[in-house]
């Protein structure tokens, strides 16, 4: 059974995510155990809950700044929102995964500076 990592997603270059590909394909193909993908799901739901976070703060900028020029985009920033809120759903049910090994939980209603902690473990 193949040794299973949290994959490092920041700061990866195209080239070496595009050679992290090939091989896993190449393991696929051959018909090798890979193991659960279960700690890989868990981690992009922190990840993603993060930037969920971060997509709101901007939105909340973003926002501020067209009032303040006389602009408004309500469609616009009510898409942003619910894009920002789908992401935190799609992020609470990958985290839902079952695993013996299940890392801390993560939950929509927390601050950004929780789930940052969360996202850091």
């Amino acid at each position: 059974m193949a040794d299973i990592h949290i994959l490092p997603l920041a700061g990866l270059d195209g080239d070496h995510v595009q050679r992290l590909a090939d091989d896993l394909a190449a393991a696929f193909e051959a018909g090798e155990e890979l193991g659960s993908r279960v700690p890989h799901i868990r981690a992009s739901a922190r990840v993603l809950l993060c930037m969920a976070f971060e997509l709101q703060s901007a939105v909340s900028q973003l926002s501020d700044e067209l009032g303040r020029s006389g602009l408004t985009q309500p469609t616009a920033i009510a898409a942003l929102e619910q894009l920002a809120e789908e992401c935190r759903a799609l992020s609470r049910a990958a985290a839902g995964f079952p695993h013996p090994l299940d890392p801390p939980p993560i939950d929509a209603s927390m601050t950004a500076a929780e789930a940052s902690s969360v996202a850091a473990k």
